[in-house]
């Protein structure tokens, strides 16, 4: 059976290498283009706003005409700004990847303004919050993870200067270094440690990354200054202690010290990130490459006891493959390819609708879930945001996708970890999910800053569903049902060819490929 999915692994390593603009295959480009579109669907002035009212340069009474942001950008969210970092990122993509001029002028205008602001300023700050947050987060006071937010932003900038030649962009990476080294130096080890303990991204990541391009050594020095003993201990003796840990604040810890080994050659850094990887992907990973339930990790090998609706926090999945790449780029394995191939074709590429490129913050396990999609310029979620980056950033993992030969894939079974009688289904490198409809579905049911409070009300029937036989699983050719979508904008979605049908008439496709409906990974 001839597939569409042939195409998805037909750009070699050599290729990407040699010539970066070389069409993207499908379905990478599908999704590709409806992230340029989201983005483009946000201006610049809107983006900016709450950093201009920080700077004193505008306020909140007085937008003149500016659309303000909502969700977790809205001006009374403490994560203001993220977006904004994402935003950078994925428009310095959309500049390597296409030369788009209108990416590259609007990337330029969002980092004119941060200059501006930070100039107004006058210290080097820059932010979309005031410079407090950092003291309450220094004072253990409650605050909502001000690092992490600021560590978007540093790494928006530093993608604009490598990626789309943006040489303000550097400079105003700068002098936000310079002020990150001057608040942090005076701080005590009880003080850092304090500070700490409050979610702080991949601030440690990208303040190297600065120091890697600029040498200058009160960045690596304060890169260090987010150094947390309280989880590198247990890497450095091979411990796992990754539960109940909150994993998108862990993964960022690590890819630190990859990026520090690759400065540094510091040894010990590397092997930590190596035992974290290995060990996470063999005995804390589900089916589509994902982590985490509820956004926190669990006992080694206890997948099955975490089959939920909250599963797979998809910014974890994107830093897991950061830390993948980084890996593979110190020493080539196939296992590492492996992981990149599985996490990227049925987590990343899933998480993007078909339609209008809206996105999904979890990729859900539960049988009868379904993807709760984000709402344009409401919703910000974190995963929004780092989804403008992965889906306009395919070129990094193309040289993963490794399985070109159909001929040779078969069906194959992988029991969920700690429940064997529940079976995830492969065909190749795709994972294989069912279609459920959509009895009893609640679309947009849930308030756009809480996703925990969506209730899925799966139908009893529909918890236990079974796969059967596999030998008797035999090649669907029924059309994709097109009625969640409007016909006029249909030409969007390139429908695979790629589908089954079990003895219970459920048709079986790649997870990707089910959008607007409820579906099971896990069978019974």
């Amino acid at each position: 059976m001839k597939t569409l999915a042939l195409i998805v692994v037909a750009l070699p390593m050599a290729l990407a290498a040699e010539n970066k603009h070389a069409p993207l295959p499908e379905p990478f480009a599908g999704n590709f283009r409806r992230a340029r579109r989201v983005m483009m669907e946000i201006e610049p002035a809107n983006l900016t706003w709450m950093f201009r009212v920080t700077a004193g340069l505008d306020s909140l009474a007085n937008t003149n005409g500016i659309e303000r942001l909502g969700g977790w950008e809205a001006p009374g969210i403490e994560l203001r700004g993220h977006t904004c970092g994402h935003w950078l990122s994925g428009m310095a993509n959309v500049v390597r990847e296409t030369d788009d001029p209108e990416a590259k002028r609007r990337g330029a205008e969002v980092v004119h303004a941060l200059a501006e602001c930070q100039r107004a300023i006058g210290t080097g700050y820059v932010s979309a919050f005031p410079e407090d947050f950092i003291d309450r987060a220094i004072a253990r006071k409650k605050v909502w993870a001000p690092w992490y937010t600021l560590h978007k932003v540093l790494a928006g900038l530093l993608d604009q200067y490598e990626k789309a030649g943006n040489a303000e962009a550097l400079e105003v990476a700068r002098g936000f270094g310079d002020w990150a080294w001057r608040k942090l130096s005076p701080l005590t080890p009880e003080q850092l440690a304090t500070m700490r303990r409050n979610e702080f991204g991949g601030i440690g990541d990208e303040l190297w990354r600065l120091y890697g391009i600029t040498r200058k050594e009160e960045y690596a020095k304060a890169a260090e200054c987010f150094f947390d003993p309280t989880v590198m201990d247990d890497l450095t003796a091979h411990r796992d202690r990754f539960a109940p840990k909150h994993m998108n604040t862990f993964v960022p810890k690590v890819l630190a010290e990859m990026r520090k080994w690759r400065l540094t050659g510091d040894a010990a850094a590397r092997d930590r990130a190596e035992f974290f990887f290995k060990t996470a992907v063999e005995h804390h990973m589900f089916a589509p490459g994902c982590f985490s339930d509820k956004e926190h990790c669990f006992a080694p090998d206890t997948q099955g006891d975490h089959l939920t609706g909250v599963t797979g926090e998809s910014c974890v999945t994107y830093n897991m493959l950061k830390l993948a790449k980084a890996l593979y780029e110190a020493e080539p394995r196939e296992w590492i390819a492996d992981y990149i191939e599985r996490a990227a074709l049925n987590h990343i590429l899933a998480q993007q609708e078909p339609v209008e490129g809206r996105v999904t913050y979890f990729m859900p396990v539960m049988t009868g879930s379904y993807k709760l999609r984000n709402r344009a310029n409401d919703t910000f979620w974190c995963c929004v945001g780092s989804a403008m980056e992965s889906q306009t950033g395919w070129r990094d993992y193309l040289f993963a996708f490794r399985h070109m030969d159909e001929s040779k894939w078969t069906f194959r079974l992988e029991p969920a970890p700690g429940a064997p009688e529940r079976v995830a289904l492969f065909y190749g490198p795709w994972l294989m999910a069912g279609c459920l409809g959509t009895e009893g579905m609640r679309k947009d049911a849930t308030r756009s800053l809480n996703y925990y409070e969506h209730d899925y009300t799966v139908p009893e029937h529909l918890r236990h569903v079974r796969l059967g036989d596999v030998g008797k699983i035999r090649p669907c050719t029924e059309t994709f049902d097109k009625r969640d979508y409007p016909t006029e904008r249909i030409k969007d979605f390139h429908a695979s060819k790629l589908a089954f049908v079990n003895e219970d008439g459920i048709v079986i496709k790649p997870l990707h490929e089910i959008n607007g409906e409820r579906w099971v990974v896990y069978w019974n």
